[in-house]
């Protein structure tokens, strides 16, 4: 539509014959028409001269007058400035939480690609550590092996009836 008002030329025919043919595409030309039509006749207002002295003489008055509450002079602070600029601390903010979180991530990551198989013979282990049972039948073992080693031993050196 906008090629038809600042560029017909560009315009192909195809869509020419779509213009002529569709009465709400040429009610919409028409309306844009007359609405350029309208902008081309209108002369924008003189600006004051000393509007932009006003303006700034306004910004200072808003700057040095004291808000009522304390929002409204956190909200002056943020707006007007002050010579303790909040960038850099929060700037120092930013980046460590974005560091502890990133370490915390990583660590996160490589437990869980680094998790360790527990072997065999490990797990026996852990499962005898926890077995009183087998204990007692390993020291009750124990006891009959030393015992028959003492009288086999006591028995050797005994005076034989031979």
């Amino acid at each position: 539509m906008a090629d038809l008002l600042l560029d017909p030329q560009a315009v192909s025919t195809e869509e020419r014959r779509h213009l002529a043919e569709c009465a709400e595409c040429e009610r919409e030309l028409a309306e844009l028409r007359q609405t350029m039509e309208m902008m081309d006749e209108w002369v924008a207002p003189e600006v004051n001269p000393f509007f932009d002295a006003k303006l700034l003489a306004r910004l200072r008055a808003e700057q040095q007058g004291q808000p009522a509450g304390f929002l409204e002079r956190l909200k002056a602070r943020w707006m007007y400035g002050s010579n303790f600029r909040m960038q850099p601390l929060m700037a120092g903010a930013l980046a460590t939480i974005l560091v502890l979180s990133g370490g915390a991530y990583a660590d996160l990551a490589w437990q869980h690609a680094h998790q360790f198989q527990e072997s065999a013979t490990v797990r026996d282990l852990q499962s005898l550590d926890g077995n009183e049972q087998v204990f007692q039948q390993l020291d009750t073992v124990d006891q009959t092996v030393d015992q028959q080693d003492q009288d086999s031993g006591a028995s050797s050196s005994s005076p034989t009836n031979d």
